[in-house]
């Protein structure tokens, strides 16, 4: 079927052009099973958020992500049973984070949880 009936492309990035290209892209993945769909609309976890408290947790979020909205991740982390948590929402930026800024703020974001934060302390 296609992913345009479960999520809008359109709102991939703030590039209409690059939403454009992936949109026609035979590999963009414009295309998926029902399954797919299916587990995408309706996922059922294993462990619910307040009983989640065995592994720390990094969450980055797009502050202005319009396919996945900040609100919802921010909810969904709120909900988690850890302590050992941290929420970081990158301001300015859309869902489409793969640019070298985006990732160089990933990874500094990631450097920085896991070994500034003592997860992995650095001696």
């Amino acid at each position: 079927i296609p992913a345009s009936s479960v999520s809008s492309y359109d709102n991939l990035s703030d590039n209409t052009e690059f939403n454009n290209l992936v949109k026609k892209d035979p590999l963009g993945g414009n295309k998926m099973t029902l399954s797919a769909a299916a587990e995408m609309t309706s996922v059922v976890l294993t462990i619910p958020f307040e009983e989640f408290r065995s592994v720390p947790i990094l969450v980055i979020q797009p502050g202005e992500d319009k396919m996945t909205p900040a609100k919802f991740t921010k909810k969904a982390y709120d909900k988690l049973g850890t302590q050992n948590k941290k929420y970081v929402e990158l301001e300015g930026r859309g869902h489409w984070v793969l640019d070298d800024e985006g990732v160089d703020r990933i990874c500094s974001e990631m450097k920085a949880w896991f070994y500034n934060e003592h997860i992995f302390p650095v001696e």
